[in-house]
């Protein structure tokens, strides 16, 4: 039975009565922390209880998590559900101008249906049932195509998700209730204004589309590419800063180490395992620690007594090492010194970092920081800090660098061996450490892993948020060019005739696809006009949610925008073109 207290290195589960209000609980726990822990280390410790089903989406917040460190913030999904109602948006959107553009088509059906009676809901109702009629085909379709892309969606997510759509009765009706007001949104507008023709204008001939029609379809088409340069934009930023979080420097060398998990009974031979790896070339040097850089590190309480002040109890971050561990990662000293290699200073010896020895010090502004050399420090009354560590950072770079220190105490145990490798002879180097581990450990398999491949872990669920929302993005933005393409051709079919009498006029190619493309450059030109001051703010929010970010750089929104305006001419100048050099004697000769 434990009956020490101080440490955070279990995990409790409390299985509460029904009935029972976990916000109250949590109200009770800083009595009883200070009814276990002496003195003010209390004050240093937060208990909180946390739902079992929340323990992997709402606990990003957590950055020391033993276990859940490759954990999937639920931010992450919320923005994925948001950019997929972008996306369904524009597709509504488009459906919205195609119909009301191409209104003209179903005018004389209107025409003729209002002359033998039909009353205007009875049109109306016709339209929007053809609409959510259009909505269910698209579901079949959209359903095979899930099923296709779920092996693709489990590969990148590295879970095993499915979706069995007659599963469960809650999933069937929310599929159906959502396709059906997905059909009810995209038709009610084109099924208003198709049945609002008047039957005697109809058969006349003299349907035209009014202006504020027009004007509403540019409001649309504005505020579909909007939303896509907005996901332009921030899925740039989102991979920058994902390549930032990779590629800045943590503070110590983490090149070409292998680190090798040992346990209570291989940790006892790592005296006589490391002495045989050091005698070969292929390895530069060889530590070990209690914890692997870039995961959980265990917290404690310890003890502050300093010769000019009063003594203090404080809870901070620990990591035990081997007395090279600063040698072999490279991490850089601001004061005092290293450990040293004396056996009866074990576990007598403690290094901190800047942000604990600020905190140690944050009652003595007028003493340097250098003043903490030599001081009681730690587990006991004769431990005394040694040096001061550079800041590195020991977990995610999401994270701002916590307070921490450093002990060597090698009859602690180590849980963790890091060995630098000579890189040029990685192959040669892995085979060595193993045939080395095999006559050390015979009994034990030789397990490893790279330190940066760890890293890779660790920002895993970052890689597969950036994959995700660059896949959707994408998406948004071939939906608004499908959008663009269709109002293209019909604008270039409703002005053929102009565009015959042009050419015979003497108009060039380049004039009459200039004309017809203008307009709708000019609406895309709006949209990144509006979506640029949007997305600087949304990104600016969400870069403050890491500790280490990039910086907002504006040639990224005009870099966006000419591509925005790019991909917008090439969709609409086929069309253009494919007007321009038709024979006009073809759309001429009926006049």
């Amino acid at each position: 039975m434990f009956t020490n207290w101080g440490g955070n290195w279990l995990n409790t589960y409390l299985e509460l009565a029904p009935g029972a209000d976990a916000a109250a609980l949590d109200k009770k726990f800083p009595a009883y922390l200070k009814r276990h822990l002496k003195g003010d280390g209390w004050k240093y410790y937060k208990l909180f209880t946390l739902p079992l089903k929340d323990v992997h989406a709402n606990s990003a917040d957590i950055g020391l998590d033993y276990i859940n460190y490759q954990k999937f913030d639920k931010k992450s999904t919320n923005l994925f559900a948001v950019i997929a109602l972008i996306v369904l948006i524009i597709a509504c959107v488009n459906f919205i101008n195609l119909s009301t553009a191409r209104s003209a088509e179903r005018a004389k059906e209107v025409g003729i249906r209002k002359s033998i009676g039909a009353y205007r809901f009875q049109l109306a109702a016709q339209f929007l049932g053809e609409t959510v009629l259009l909505a269910f085909m698209a579901l079949i379709i959209a359903v095979v195509l899930v099923q296709l892309a779920l092996p693709y969606i489990n590969s990148l997510s590295e879970r095993a998700i499915s979706f069995n759509i007659f599963g469960s009765i809650g999933v069937l009706f929310t599929v159906l209730g959502g396709t059906i007001l997905i059909g009810i949104f995209s038709g009610i507008y084109p099924a208003i204004y198709l049945s609002s023709f008047q039957a005697a204008k109809v058969l006349k001939g003299s349907v035209q589309v009014g202006r504020n029609k027009s004007s509403l379809r540019n409001i649309l088409v504005v505020t579909q590419f909007a939303s896509a340069i907005f996901l332009m934009i921030a899925t740039v930023f989102v991979l920058k800063q994902l390549r930032f979080m990779q590629k800045q420097d943590p503070g110590y060398n983490r090149d070409q180490v292998v680190n090798i998990p040992l346990d209570g009974i291989t940790t006892k031979k790592y005296d006589q395992f490391s002495t045989e790896l050091l005698g070969s070339t292929l390895i530069s040097g060889v530590t070990a620690s209690q914890d692997i850089l870039g995961s959980h590190l265990d917290q404690t309480g310890v003890t502050f007594t300093p010769s000019f002040g009063p003594k203090q109890q404080l809870g901070t971050t620990l990591l035990v090492v081997d007395t090279n561990y600063l040698s072999l990662y490279k991490i850089k000293l601001v004061a005092g010194k290293n450990f040293s290699g004396d056996k009866t200073a074990d576990g007598k010896q403690y290094i901190v970092n800047e942000a604990l020895a600020k905190e140690l010090m944050k009652d003595y502004p007028k003493y340097p920081l250098s003043r903490l050399i030599g001081q009681r420090f730690g587990f006991d009354s004769t431990s005394t800090i040694t040096g001061i560590a550079k800041n590195f950072s020991f977990n995610s770079l999401q994270y701002p660098i916590e307070p921490m220190f450093m002990v060597a105490a090698r009859h602690w145990g180590f849980r963790d061996i890091s060995v630098k490798i000579n890189g040029r002879h990685t192959a040669e180097a892995i085979a060595f450490i193993k045939s080395k581990w095999d006559n050390v450990y015979p009994d034990y398999p030789f397990e490893y892993q790279f330190l940066d491949d760890h890293f890779n872990d660790v920002y895993k669920a970052n890689n597969q948020v950036s994959q995700i929302v660059g896949i959707l993005a994408g998406l948004a933005i071939f939906i608004s060019c499908l959008g663009l393409f269709g109002l293209a051709s019909h604008s270039a079919e409703r002005r053929i005739k102009e565009i015959g009498v042009r050419k015979v006029l003497g108009a060039s190619v380049q004039n009459i696809t200039l004309m017809l493309s203008g307009n709708f450059l000019k609406l895309v030109l709006i949209a990144n006009l509006i979506a640029w001051p949007t997305v600087w703010y949304f990104t600016y929010k969400w870069l403050q949610d890491y500790a280490f970010h990039i910086n907002i750089q504006w040639w990224i929104f005009v870099l966006a925008g000419i591509l925005s305006i790019l991909i917008a001419f090439f969709t609409v100048s086929f069309q253009s073109i494919k007007a321009a050099v038709a024979n006009p004697v073809k759309s001429l000769r009926s006049e």
